[in-house]
Protein backbone atom coordinates (compact mmCIF):
# COMPACT_ATOMS: atom_id res chain seq x y z
CA UNK A 1 0.00 0.00 0.00
CA UNK A 2 1.28 3.64 -0.99
CA UNK A 3 -0.15 6.96 -0.17
CA UNK A 4 1.33 9.64 -2.31
CA UNK A 5 0.31 12.28 -0.39
CA UNK A 6 1.61 11.38 2.31
CA UNK A 7 5.08 10.22 1.14
CA UNK A 8 7.00 13.38 1.75
CA UNK A 9 5.34 14.00 5.11
CA UNK A 10 6.53 10.49 6.22
CA UNK A 11 10.46 11.01 4.67
CA UNK A 12 10.73 14.31 6.35
CA UNK A 13 8.91 12.72 9.74
CA UNK A 14 11.76 9.62 9.20
CA UNK A 15 14.48 12.32 8.67
CA UNK A 16 13.16 14.96 11.78
CA UNK A 17 12.80 11.65 14.36
CA UNK A 18 16.64 10.39 13.37
CA UNK A 19 17.78 14.17 14.18
CA UNK A 20 15.77 14.19 17.32
CA UNK A 21 17.10 10.78 18.76
CA UNK A 22 20.72 11.24 16.94
CA UNK A 23 20.51 8.20 14.72
CA UNK A 24 22.80 7.35 11.96
CA UNK A 25 20.26 4.65 9.64
CA UNK A 26 16.40 3.98 10.66
CA UNK A 27 15.42 0.85 9.33
CA UNK A 28 11.84 -0.67 9.81
CA UNK A 29 13.55 -2.60 12.95
CA UNK A 30 15.46 0.39 14.17
CA UNK A 31 12.46 2.72 13.81
CA UNK A 32 9.87 0.08 15.65
CA UNK A 33 12.64 -0.18 18.60
CA UNK A 34 13.83 3.24 18.86
CA UNK A 35 11.49 5.70 18.01
CA UNK A 36 8.87 5.48 20.55
CA UNK A 37 6.44 8.21 21.56
CA UNK A 38 8.27 7.61 25.49
CA UNK A 39 11.76 8.14 23.70
CA UNK A 40 10.57 11.08 21.55
CA UNK A 41 8.52 12.35 25.03
CA UNK A 42 12.06 11.72 26.89
CA UNK A 43 13.89 13.94 24.28
CA UNK A 44 11.40 16.61 23.97
CA UNK A 45 11.31 17.26 27.39
CA UNK A 46 15.23 17.49 27.48
CA UNK A 47 15.54 19.91 25.17
CA UNK A 48 13.07 22.11 27.09
CA UNK A 49 14.64 21.59 30.32
CA UNK A 50 17.93 22.38 28.40
CA UNK A 51 17.75 25.37 26.71
CA UNK A 52 13.67 26.18 25.94
CA UNK A 53 13.37 24.45 22.71
CA UNK A 54 11.18 22.33 20.87
CA UNK A 55 10.77 20.04 18.01
CA UNK A 56 7.86 19.49 16.14
CA UNK A 57 6.67 16.14 14.72
CA UNK A 58 3.52 15.57 13.14
CA UNK A 59 1.98 12.48 14.78
CA UNK A 60 0.05 11.38 11.48
CA UNK A 61 2.58 10.22 9.92
CA UNK A 62 4.17 8.61 13.32
CA UNK A 63 0.89 6.76 13.16
CA UNK A 64 0.41 5.40 9.62
CA UNK A 65 4.04 4.34 10.11
CA UNK A 66 3.12 2.57 13.69
CA UNK A 67 0.38 1.06 11.95
CA UNK A 68 1.51 -0.29 9.03
CA UNK A 69 4.63 -3.31 7.99
CA UNK A 70 7.88 -2.80 6.75
CA UNK A 71 7.13 -3.25 3.38
CA UNK A 72 4.97 0.14 3.23
CA UNK A 73 7.80 1.88 5.36
CA UNK A 74 10.62 0.77 2.64
CA UNK A 75 8.31 2.32 0.26
CA UNK A 76 7.23 5.72 2.01
CA UNK A 77 10.48 6.51 3.58
CA UNK A 78 12.96 5.70 0.96
CA UNK A 79 15.24 8.56 2.14
CA UNK A 80 15.73 7.20 5.82
CA UNK A 81 19.46 6.74 5.07
CA UNK A 82 20.15 10.86 4.43
CA UNK A 83 20.87 13.10 7.51
CA UNK A 84 18.77 16.27 8.32
CA UNK A 85 21.00 19.19 6.69
CA UNK A 86 20.08 21.50 9.66
CA UNK A 87 19.36 19.19 12.46
CA UNK A 88 19.23 21.65 15.36
CA UNK A 89 20.42 18.69 17.54
CA UNK A 90 23.24 18.31 16.08
CA UNK A 91 26.99 19.09 17.74
CA UNK A 92 29.58 21.27 16.77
Amino acid sequence: MELPQWKDAIAAFVLRCKCLLDLDEVSFGTYRELVTVDAIFREEKRMRSEDGSVFVLSAFPEFLLDYFDDKFFNSMAPMRHLKFDDCPREKG
